[in-house]
């Protein structure tokens, strides 16, 4: 009898703890009972079972439709509009040497403008601003340096425009000896004084869009 007792004390021990290791309803969504999956628990019609914590503000449209209102549907922020081509085209430029005395450009010169010119969008080219400045060194007469720098800038703008920008859109300008400083000493012999003076022999071109200031 006592071997009957203490069998079936062992087998409701563990009935009972298989009852505790069973999945708990949890609170998966405030107010309703789930399982451990987070699945809503439903009666055999279908409807959600509340907890004792339940209150109208937990109503869930799949559950209680008539009190929890429409669903709410996320605003999507608007796209925002594609950069104009005038901001997707950085302005580009490029300096170009030129020989003591010169304004033709060399096969060096040339190169760099082909090569730059490259970079550059074919089919808008017309629609590119060209600011083209000329420079000249410092050596001998400030007025003959203008028209030397207003030669080169003139170079320039000729194969530009042969290349196909727009005449009205390249904008040449003569700065002569205006912007070169003359720091080298002027002991050195004239050979050495030309090559010291060498980067203020020069043409900078700029490239914007012609709406561009």
């Amino acid at each position: 009898m006592r071997n009957k007792q203490k069998t079936l004390a062992a087998i409701t021990a563990l009935l009972l703890a298989g009852c505790a290791g069973a999945d708990k309803p949890t609170d998966h969504f405030p107010g309703y009972a789930s399982d451990r999956q987070g699945q809503l628990l439903r009666d055999r019609d279908g409807h959600c079972w509340r907890n004792a914590d339940w209150r109208v503000d937990h109503a869930l449209p799949d559950c209680d439709p008539s009190l929890a209102g429409p669903p709410q549907i996320a605003e999507t922020a608007p796209e925002p509009e594609p950069a104009s081509e005038s901001h997707a085209f950085q302005p580009l430029s490029i300096t170009l040497p030129f020989a003591s005395g010169q304004y033709q450009l060399d096969s060096n010169a040339l190169s760099a403008l082909e090569n730059f010119l490259a970079q550059l969008p074919a089919k808008k080219l017309p629609q590119l601003l060209f600011r083209v400045e000329g420079h000249a060194d410092p050596m001998g007469r400030a007025e003959d340096n203008r028209r030397l720098s207003t030669r080169r800038a003139q170079t320039v703008s000729d194969w530009l425009r042969e290349r196909g920008a727009n005449d009205t859109a390249i904008a040449p300008s003569a700065l002569g000896e205006s912007q070169a400083d003359n720091n080298c000493p002027t002991s050195l012999p004239r050979a050495e004084k030309i090559a010291c003076l060498a980067p203020y022999r020069r043409v900078l071109v700029t490239v914007s869009w012609a709406n561009e200031k």
